[in-house]
């Protein structure tokens, strides 16, 4: 049995409906009007890319959704295809310009994409430096536990750690005691070491402070007699009464017109240059001749034989 001729005037009915036409009208359902917009914008750009890519072309495509959101696509910018847009009814000479304007515009994008590698760089360069830092402080801690805080350091560490200060303790205690007794040594030989202070005593010399011996009192004119104690509360009322005569008394010999110094103390005065050792120190016969020695107002008050009634008996 042959096939029957298929009649062109009489076509064989399909058994499925495949593919239809979509009729062109406005989709009434909003959540199919956006999926449409979106899948139709998608593969516009798509064709008009496709079309810079094979043609060289300048292509720029400016869409608004239902929304009324734009939507913008060029190639090389929507920005030059719009100025190139409105440039186009202007003289040629204009074209020096926007030329000039896009290489300026270029320029500056080429500036602008070095200084995001840079950044890029300096970026990859520290986050190294961050991770090593952060390895590097991992193995600090598992180094130097004892540096972490308390609350993070477990019970076996914490007996480790108590160790260690009682330890610690016990060495600055030794260190400060060993301190303490060389101090104690050391005070004790500089104590040693201090000479102990001169006095200069009567017949005493010192190498480091000579002094010349004082002068005697002469004896050949003089005799030389304790003073007689004087009664008790004798006073000359009498100016005319005459003058008691009494002997000076004889001070020591290291203290005759030099009062003994005090312990590492020397004389502030010393004796004259032209003062020789031998030079008498007798009293003159007619010190107390004079008018105003004799002064009856000198009798008056004569307690203890030192007024001037008396003081030398020349022999």
């Amino acid at each position: 049995m042959s096939n029957p001729t298929p009649n062109p005037s009489n076509p064989v009915p399909k058994k499925n409906k495949g593919r239809r036409k979509i009729e062109m009208k406005k989709i009434t359902k909003e959540s199919n009007l956006q999926v449409t917009f979106s899948k139709r914008r998608t593969g516009l750009f798509k064709k008009a890319s496709e079309l810079c890519t094979l043609c060289d072309a300048k292509v720029g495509l400016v869409v608004f959704s239902p929304a009324n959101k734009a939507f913008s696509f060029g190639d090389p910018s929507i920005d030059a295809i719009i100025d190139r847009y409105q440039m186009r009814d202007q003289q040629p000479q204009d074209m020096g310009n926007m030329q000039y304007l896009e290489a300026h515009r270029n320029a500056n994008i080429q500036d602008l994409n070095d200084k995001i590698n840079r950044i890029n760089e300096d970026l990859e360069i520290e986050k190294k430096c961050s991770e090593e830092l952060a390895k590097q402080k991992k193995e600090a801690q598992e180094r130097f536990w004892w540096a972490a805080p308390i609350d993070e350091i477990n019970g076996e560490q914490l007996e480790e750690f108590k160790s260690a200060l009682e330890n610690l303790k016990k060495n600055v205690l030794d260190v400060v005691e060993r301190h303490n007794v060389s101090e104690a040594a050391a005070a004790a030989a500089a104590g040693a070491a201090i000479p102990p202070p001169h006095f200069f005593t009567p017949g005493a010399s010192s190498s480091n402070n000579p002094l010349p011996p004082p002068p005697q009192p002469p004896t050949q004119d003089f005799q030389v007699q304790p003073p007689p104690p004087p009664p008790p509360q004798q006073f000359h009322m009498n100016p005319q009464a005459p003058p008691q005569q009494f002997m000076i008394p004889q001070p020591p010999p290291q203290q005759f017109m030099h009062p003994q110094p005090l312990p590492q103390q020397f004389p502030m005065f010393p004796p004259p240059p032209n003062m020789l050792q031998t030079q008498s120190m007798m009293l003159p016969n007619n010190m107390f001749n004079g008018g105003m020695m004799n002064h009856p107002a000198f009798n008056n008050n004569n307690m203890g034989g030192f007024g001037p009634a008396g003081l030398v008996e020349k022999i």
